[in-house]
């Protein structure tokens, strides 16, 4: 891992800490689920890839 993927990951990890009141072992846990679901991925420059989920709404048009 590359320094610069460790300081993302530590900066999310910190972020999701502060605005889920969350301690490092729970952030890092939720960081690495995302990451098994394909959710949330590094990159070894740094860079956040994040996985966009659309949802689909019908309508009924009565």
């Amino acid at each position: 891992m590359s320094k610069l993927e460790q300081s993302s990951r530590y900066i999310v990890i910190t972020h999701l800490m502060f605005i889920m009141g969350i301690d490092i072992v729970k952030a890092t846990a939720v960081v690495a689920e995302m990451e098994q679901n394909g959710l949330l991925r590094f990159t070894e420059k740094g860079n956040l890839e994040i996985k966009e989920l659309e949802t689909s709404y019908e309508t009924n048009n009565c």
